[in-house]
């Protein structure tokens, strides 16, 4: 007589956890080609977006080459479908552009760059003074003060976001220093317009553009 019960119970815990619902949508989705894509859907029922987008006539698309942009606005589930809707005024404040939290006088100079988020940004490629760009790997790049001119200009180029250089994109420091650089993405109003999204479990589906985002862990 245990076995049927036991049975009956752990069919209900399984039905009740590929339930679709407001608390389980929420959550940061990303893409599963292409990690600097990013949708959070908030428990306030709004959403943020950071991609790269091509606005067009009859909506959206997406291109690897193109920059990130921040979208954001409000969200609806109704029967295993996810519709953002983005706000149309600019009800919230997103800060934009590069700012550079700066260490002074440290053994070494580094730079270190992050999202709004928090995650790395990877470079793609630097070109140091004097030389041809070269493919990089990670969020930083070392080096001496000693070995540096104030006349000097490091690129760094990644995928995303625009170029940023030193000095340039921020002034020029005497000495070592620890340079935390968080890229921001410009907003853009009015991108998802009554976007559908197919909730399965741990996954969002848009059908119209074959778009696929996975719930992190």
């Amino acid at each position: 007589m245990q076995k049927p019960l036991f049975f009956i119970a752990l069919l209900c815990l399984i039905v009740s956890s590929c339930k679709v619902t407001a608390d389980t949508v929420v959550g940061t989705y990303q893409q599963q080609e292409g990690t600097a894509t990013r949708l959070v859907i908030k428990k306030d029922k709004t959403f943020e977006f950071i991609g790269p987008l091509i606005i067009t006539a009859t909506g959206y698309t997406y291109s690897p080459t193109d920059q990130n942009v921040l979208a954001a606005g409000g969200w609806e589930l109704n029967n295993k479908q996810l519709l953002l809707t983005s706000f149309i005024t600019d009800s919230v404040e997103y800060e934009s552009g590069t700012t550079d939290s700066i260490a002074r006088f440290t053994s070494v100079t580094s730079f270190n760059f992050w999202n709004r988020y928090g995650d790395p940004v990877p470079i793609r490629s630097i070109r140091l003074p004097g030389s041809k760009s070269k493919p990089h790997f990670g969020n930083g790049l070392y080096l001496f003060a000693q070995d540096f001119k104030a006349t000097d200009t490091v690129k760094f180029c990644f995928e995303g976001y625009p170029d940023f250089t030193y000095p340039g994109s921020v002034p020029y420091a005497i000495g070592n220093n620890t340079h935390k650089i968080v890229l921001r993405e410009p907003y853009r109003r009015s991108v998802f317009n009554q976007t559908i999204f197919s909730c399965q479990k741990n996954k969002l589906l848009a059908a119209e553009n074959n778009l696929a985002f996975i719930k992190k862990k």
